[in-house]
C-alpha cells in the first residue's frame, strides 16, 4: 500500500502527503452566485494562505477555466444563467488536463440521494451550507491529493507553457 502511495503522490505515507498538500498554497476557483456566502469563502481561503478567484455563476467558472488552471473548484449548485451540475459536466467533458480538477459542490441541499447525485455528475465531494470552516482545509487536502500527481503537473506545465 504504501509503494502504491509513493508511486502515485510521490510521499510515502497520508501523513507526509497531508502535511505537504496544508503547507501548499492552492489555486481555488470559486463559484458562488450568493455575494455573502462567497466573500465569506474568499477570506477565510485567503486566511489560509490560498490563492482565490470568485466568480457568481457555471457559465463564467468556465469561462476562466479556459483561461488558466485551478487546483481546485468550490462550486455552488444553485446558480443563475448554469448551475454548478451543469458546469461541472462541461469541466468533465474537457478533453484537456483541466477536465481532472477536483470539485467540491456548495450547497444548502441535503436531502438524501443529493450527495450522491452531485458525484454522479462528477463533483469529487460535498460540502453543505452554512459552511462548517473546520471542514474545508481537511476536505482541500483530500480532494487535492491528485494535484501531485501526474495531472496536476500537467496542468501546471500546461498553464506555465501558455503565459
Amino acid at each position: 500500500e504504501q509503494d502504491v502511495l509513493q508511486n502515485k503522490t510521490g510521499h510515502a505515507s497520508t501523513e507526509s502527503l497531508e502535511e505537504s498538500l496544508n503547507d501548499r498554497p492552492l489555486d481555488v476557483l470559486v463559484a458562488e452566485d450568493d455575494r455573502i456566502n462567497r466573500l465569506v469563502l474568499e477570506r477565510f481561503l485567503a486566511a489560509q494562505g490560498h490563492r482565490v478567484v470568485s466568480v457568481t455563476n457555471g457559465r463564467v467558472c468556465l469561462e476562466i477555466l479556459e483561461e488558466r488552471p485551478f487546483d481546485v473548484i468550490l462550486m455552488d449548485i444553485q446558480m443563475p444563467e448554469m448551475d454548478g451540475v451543469e458546469a461541472t459536466r462541461h469541466i468533465r467533458g474537457r478533453t484537456d488536463a483541466r477536465r481532472d480538477t477536483p470539485i467540491v459542490a456548495l450547497t444548502a441541499h441535503a436531502m438524501k440521494g443529493d450527495r450522491e447525485n452531485f458525484l454522479e455528475a462528477g463533483m469529487n465531494a460535498y460540502l453543505s451550507k452554512p459552511v462548517d470552516f473546520k471542514e474545508i482545509q481537511p476536505l482541500l487536502t483530500r480532494v487535492t491529493a491528485g494535484a501531485l500527481s501526474e495531472k496536476g503537473k500537467a496542468n501546471h506545465d500546461e498553464y506555465m507553457r501558455e503565459n
